[in-house]
């Protein structure tokens, strides 16, 4: 099945994604899986997690340049799509990246609204918006959710899983059991599971569910934010699949994100913003935009 997407005209001056222009996003296939807002898999609690500061010196650079020297190298995430099968199940994924050097990350609440493309078109520097966090139900944001030092949900504790953050062009990804919540950070996502911790796939077994999926993964060491899409004709792949999936990549750290009838995306390609909706309305958006010049 072909995926549908729409195009809207978008700013003059917007400029083109960053790593090449997007083709349409397999994520609009809506093959009947039941992953939402209101349920997801706990964060396997054994494998220890893998933690970064913030701030990255140049040492820090050298040494993870090091550490992937025997690696092969990680495919381009320009959002081009990629088929192949993994655990004998065939998958359609696309990968959108960029650059935390001169991008940046935001949330917004889009109050339930599945159509992301007014998100991306009505800011000239926004690039790329996809699904978020979990939400409850009664559409409240379950999770930590911060853009920009203000927050906008709480942080839950019993949630496990891992949040995200990004500070000073640095994203970092924590177990929910050892993050501090006292701080305050440039963004913070809180999700589960953890699917990929310090290169290793972090799921342990294959659960039987079939969904959609929306990931945030992080590779050199966190200068790289990656959005993964993925779908196969199951109506999605396991957790376990995507957690080896993005492994392959070169995912160092990948935290799951709301999927199923929540996994969508909006970006610009040349003077368009593309546009792949989620079958259903979100509440939370996680949106990359050029940083402001100088």
């Amino acid at each position: 099945m072909a995926p549908h997407t729409t195009s809207t005209p978008g700013s003059a001056a917007s400029a083109a994604r960053p790593r090449g222009a997007a083709l349409a996003c397999a994520a609009a296939l809506a093959l009947g899986a039941a992953a939402c807002g209101r349920a997801c898999a706990a964060d396997p609690p054994a494998r220890p997690a893998a933690t970064r500061g913030a701030k990255a010196d140049v040492a820090d650079a050298e040494a993870g340049a090091a550490s992937d020297a025997g690696r092969a190298p990680a495919p381009p995430a320009d959002g081009r799509e990629t088929e192949g099968q993994i655990d004998g199940e065939s998958y359609r994924m696309r990968l959108f990246g960029y650059d935390l050097a001169s991008t940046e990350l935001s949330i917004v609440d889009v109050e339930m609204k599945s159509d992301l493309a007014p998100v991306v078109s009505a800011d000239a520097r926004a690039l790329f918006a996809t699904n978020g966090g979990f939400f409850g139900k009664q559409n409240e944001p379950v999770g930590l959710a911060e853009s920009g030092k203000k927050r906008l949900a709480g942080f839950s504790r019993a949630m496990s899983g891992g949040v995200v953050t990004v500070d000073e062009g640095r994203a970092s990804l924590t177990s929910t059991e050892s993050f501090d919540p006292a701080a305050r950070h440039d963004f913070a996502l809180q999700c589960k599971p953890r699917l990929v911790v310090a290169g290793a796939v972090n799921i342990r077994s294959d659960d039987g569910k079939r969904a959609e999926r929306t990931a945030l993964c992080l590779r050199r060491g966190g200068r790289e934010v990656v959005f993964a899409l993925v779908v196969n004709a199951q109506g999605g792949p396991s957790l376990l699949a995507t957690a080896k999936l993005l492994a392959e990549v070169g995912c160092e750290d990948a935290l799951n994100l709301d999927g199923g009838p929540s996994t969508g995306a909006a970006w610009r390609e040349g003077a368009l913003v593309q546009s792949a909706p989620p079958r259903g309305g979100i509440r939370h958006a996680v949106v990359v935009r050029k940083k402001a010049e100088p």
